[in-house]
């Protein structure tokens, strides 16, 4: 797990000129491609991301999810941290203008299309056995803004625990709580072995693009 007040990860997307969405990705980026230095298994081609994405409309009351995914560069093919966040930002418009100007069940319909290959695969168990369309699932879901409770306790902090499919090794998620942004990291400790890093690179990609962005 990581943890950031969310209010710094804010100020380095605004420096950015991006969302908080992109420097989410950015720095997950930069911690995959330092891990994968370090195992000799960095690829020369850049990671792809599969982002889920909301596509709820402003009027829309229904109950339950309304998402969309999009798949993004994760900039792993570039060292410099702010040259990774300008790719990540043009690879995130795109996508977004790409996406079909439908809501409801058309989106729905989109939503299935797009993800019938890898629903089949994680259905069927042949997951991992042909090249998947992205290479890691990296979400960011809104969580409460105000402190919770339990019993009079304080709930100090809300990790995720995401879900893993055959031939998926790794899962990045994080929910926004009480002024956090809040990591969790899920793998496969045999195709991932020594996960922890990942977090710990995560947190110093920030710091570096931070310190390239904010003047100290």
């Amino acid at each position: 797990t990581q943890h950031y007040p969310i209010d710094r990860v804010r100020a380095v997307a605004k420096a950015a000129d991006g969302s908080l969405n992109d420097v989410f990705l950015a720095i997950c980026g930069g911690a995959l491609r330092r891990y994968l230095s370090e195992q000799g298994k960095l690829p020369e081609a850049t990671l792809i991301a599969n982002v889920p994405v909301s596509v709820r409309q402003g009027t829309d009351a229904a109950v339950g999810n309304a998402i969309t995914f999009l798949y993004s560069t994760l900039g792993t093919d570039i060292d410099d941290p702010v040259a990774r966040i300008a790719a990540i930002r043009e690879s995130m418009r795109l996508g977004k203008a790409r996406l079909p100007q439908v809501s409801g069940a058309a989106m729905d319909g989109y939503t299935l299309a797009l993800m019938l290959p890898v629903m089949s695969e994680a259905i069927l168990g042949t997951g991992g056995r042909t090249r998947p369309a992205s290479n890691v699932v990296i979400s960011n879901v809104p969580g409460p803004a105000e402190p919770r409770y339990l019993d009079g306790s304080h709930m100090e902090e809300i990790y995720p625990v995401s879900l893993l499919f055959n031939g998926q090794a790794l899962n990045i998620t994080a929910v926004s709580y009480d002024g956090q942004f809040n990591i969790g990291f899920t793998g496969c400790r045999d195709s991932v072995p020594s996960l922890q890093r990942i977090a710990v690179y995560a947190g110093d990609e920030l710091d570096r693009l931070e310190a390239a962005l904010i003047p100290s």
